[in-house]
C-alpha cells in the first residue's frame, strides 16, 4: 500500500507541476493582460465574445476576492483536517470516514480491496500459528485499516462463536464478496482455511496492483488534459475578439 502511495505520487508529480504552472500563467493573463485588453475593445463599441466576459467576469471576481478565498481556502482545509482527526478518535467517526470513502467512486474499489488483502493475510497468518479463531479474526480486523470491514468482522466472530463456519459468518454480513467467502469455504471442508486466506490474499494483492498501474497510467493524461483544456479556454477567450476587432474599426 505504502509503495502504491509512493508511486502514485511520482505519477502526479509532473502534471501537478504543470497545472501549477498554468495556474499561474492563467492567473496573470485574468488579472493583468484580459481587461488591458477589454478596455482597449470596449472602446471600439463592440459587445465582446461570450468566452472573454467569462474571463473578465472571472478576472474582476478574483480582483476583489482573491485574499478572501485564500483565506477561506485556508481555513476549510485547517476545519476539515481537524475534524478529520477528532473523527479519527472515535469507532463511530472511523466507520463513518471510511463509510464515506467506500462510496467514492475508484477509490472505493481499491480501499476495498486493499483492507480486504490485509484482512485475509493477517487472518491467515494468525490460523496458520495456531491462534484463536474469534481472537485471529478481532486481531486481523484491526489490522484491515478499515471500520466498515472491521464492524461485520466482529459481528460474523458473534456467529462464528455460536457454531457457525467463518466463511457462512462472513457472508451473512452482506460485506464480503460471494468469491471470498467461497473460497474460504472451500478452504474450511478442506481444512486449510490459513492456506486459503492467505492465497485470497495475494489475488487481491494482484489486483491492488493492476489498479496501481491504471491510476499511474490514466491519472497523468487526465490533469495534462484538463490543464490543455484550461489553457485553451484563456487563449481562445483572448483571440475571439481580435478575429472580430477589423469588424469593430469598420465600424
Amino acid at each position: 500500500m505504502i509503495e502504491m502511495k509512493n508511486a502514485v505520487g511520482v505519477a502526479v508529480a509532473y502534471p501537478l507541476v504543470v497545472l501549477v504552472c498554468a495556474c499561474l500563467v492563467v492567473g496573470f493573463l485574468t488579472v493583468y493582460v484580459v481587461p488591458v485588453f477589454a478596455d482597449i475593445f470596449h472602446d471600439f463599441g463592440s459587445r465582446l465574445p461570450a468566452p472573454t466576459r467569462v474571463c473578465l467576469a472571472v478576472c474582476v471576481f478574483l480582483r476583489h476576492h482573491a485574499l478572501s478565498l485564500a483565506v477561506a481556502l485556508v481555513l476549510i482545509v485547517i476545519l476539515l483536517h481537524g475534524l478529520r482527526r477528532v473523527l479519527r478518535w472515535t469507532e463511530s467517526g472511523n466507520f463513518f470516514l471510511d463509510s464515506v470513502v467506500l462510496h467514492v467512486p475508484v477509490v472505493r474499489r481499491l480501499f476495498a480491496a486493499a483492507s480486504l488483502g490485509r484482512f485475509s493475510r493477517s487472518l491467515g497468518l494468525l490460523l496458520a500459528s495456531r491462534a484463536h479463531v474469534l481472537d485471529s479474526m478481532n486481531l486481523a480486523a484491526a489490522a484491515a485499516g478499515n471500520a466498515v470491514l472491521a464492524r461485520s468482522v466482529r459481528a460474523a466472530a458473534q456467529r462464528v462463536s455460536d457454531g457457525t463456519k467463518m466463511a457462512d459468518a462472513l457472508a451473512s454480513t452482506g460485506y464480503f464478496p460471494h468469491s471470498f467467502c467461497w473460497l474460504l469455504g472451500v478452504g474450511e471442508d478442506r481444512g486449510e482455511a490459513d492456506r486459503a486466506l492467505l492465497d485470497i490474499a495475494d489475488a487481491y494483492d494482484r489486483d491492488v496492483a493492476g489498479m496501481e498501474k491504471l491510476v499511474k497510467f490514466l491519472l497523468a493524461p487526465v490533469l495534462v488534459v484538463a490543464v490543455g483544456a484550461v489553457i485553451a479556454f484563456v487563449v481562445l477567450s483572448l483571440y475571439l475578439p481580435l478575429f472580430t476587432a477589423g469588424d469593430a474599426i469598420a465600424g
